[in-house]
């Protein structure tokens, strides 16, 4: 069976910063995303993603992988960010936005759907085939924003009742999210609660208001002193 190009709306994929140079594509990546791998059969597809990622520096770097997720399964990913560009695209609801320096375990789902709103068997003993009844589900699939800098852990599962995972959250291995998480939170559990915050409410909020994560590596490195300095001492010189 061959795999459809998922119908986007016109216009760049939202992950996209504005760098024109950022990451690395090569010509043969390129015509792999946007000629083959739309004809290829869906059991190779993986082959073809692992190509592409060794063709272009791995999964941090690679313009042409986030392409391929984009373009055919509706998942946009922010570069520099690593794990879901080395998962199946199928653990993440079409629609799903990840932003960018995430780190997402490959285990990790964000579901289109809970599940059936009403039970699979209607009544009667469950071996009966003539009680079965077709599941109808909840909702429609729908993505999730996933802001920058996030850590999502583990078999961590994000339900389709939640829109938003602020930047700098971090999702615990295990936990299953229903709701929308703050900015620089962090969940654990079943359902996920925060437990704590990572910094202090003043330091959060110069964060959001610097926005680092739109520098591109190279710009970041080269504030490496700066980086490398305690956090609180580095927002207080900013």
């Amino acid at each position: 069976m061959e795999s459809r190009e998922f119908r986007q709306p016109k216009g760049r994929d939202p992950a996209s910063s504005g760098h024109q140079a950022e990451g690395k594509q090569s010509g043969l990546a390129i015509l792999m995303a946007r000629w083959f791998y739309g004809r290829t059969p869906s059991t190779l597809q993986g082959c073809l993603r692992r190509l592409v990622l060794r063709l272009e520096g791995g999964p941090v770097y690679s313009c042409s992988i986030r392409e391929i997720f984009w373009r055919y399964h509706g998942v946009s990913v922010g570069m520099y960010t690593i794990g879901p560009c080395e998962s199946e695209p199928s653990n993440f609801a079409a629609g799903t936005r990840i932003g960018r320096y995430c780190s997402v375990y490959y285990t990790a789902m964000v579901l289109s759907q809970s599940g059936p709103e009403e039970p699979v068997f209607v009544g009667g003993p469950a071996w009966d085939p003539r009680r079965w009844s077709k599941p109808k589900y909840a909702r429609d699939p729908v993505g999730v924003d996933i802001g920058h800098d996030v850590y999502i852990g583990h078999n961590a599962v994000i339900l389709p009742s939640v829109q938003t995972i602020g930047h700098g959250a971090v999702i615990g291995a295990g936990s299953v999210v229903h709701d929308d998480v703050p900015p620089y939170a962090v969940v654990t559990g079943n359902p996920a609660r925060v437990v704590r915050y990572r910094f202090r409410a003043a330091t959060i909020e110069k964060l959001l208001a610097e926005q680092w994560w739109l520098k591109t590596i190279d710009e970041l490195a080269a504030s490496r002193q700066r980086l490398d300095a305690p956090l609180e001492d580095c927002i207080a010189g900013s």
